[in-house]
């Protein structure tokens, strides 16, 4: 349940949120942003960075569901080896963060021009590196949930195991 998981995460969300408004606010404002430009600036950058987590499974590490996740779970949970599973799994949170990374990267520049700049242009090698970066992160921050799922998958069929034998 999507409510669920945001209502669980929500003390991640908001210092997530509010990190993302300051470092908007500061990035504006060195840019020599008015406080009405650095503001619609920072509101606008602090809704893309929250809605581009929210379409796969929220911020790494977090357990969140993402708009995307109800989709993809039902093609995975169609996998019948466990390991398989939990790899394709692993796989999918990490190019998903890797894609909204790249997202937030892409409409950056827009934001910009809209509120306090022009001229702003996409960066295709920083929309590129920012989507590894994000994958890679993602990666390393679902690690230990993989580990442990693919532990308690082993335990659970030599439990099994242990009992089809007795």
């Amino acid at each position: 349940n999507i409510g669920t998981h945001a209502l669980v995460n929500a003390p991640t969300n908001v210092t997530f949120g509010t990190s993302a408004y300051g470092n908007a606010l500061a990035e504006a404002y060195s840019a020599g942003a008015t406080d009405e430009e650095a503001t619609k600036y920072a509101i606008s950058s602090t809704a893309v960075e929250i809605a581009s987590e929210w379409i796969t499974g929220g911020i790494p590490g977090t357990n969140g569901v993402g708009g995307l996740d109800i989709l993809v779970d039902k093609g995975i949970d169609k996998i019948s080896n466990q390991l398989v599973k939990e790899l394709v799994n692993y796989g999918y949170k990490m190019v998903g963060e890797g894609v909204e990374e790249a997202i937030a990267e892409i409409l950056n520049p827009i934001l910009k021009n809209a509120t306090y700049s022009s001229g702003n242009e996409i960066d295709w090698k920083s929309v590129i590196e920012s989507a590894i970066v994000g994958g890679l992160t993602a990666g390393v921050l679902e690690a230990p949930n993989m580990i442990n799922n693919i532990s308690n998958d082993i335990r659970q069929n030599n439990n099994i195991n242990s009992n089809d034998n007795t």
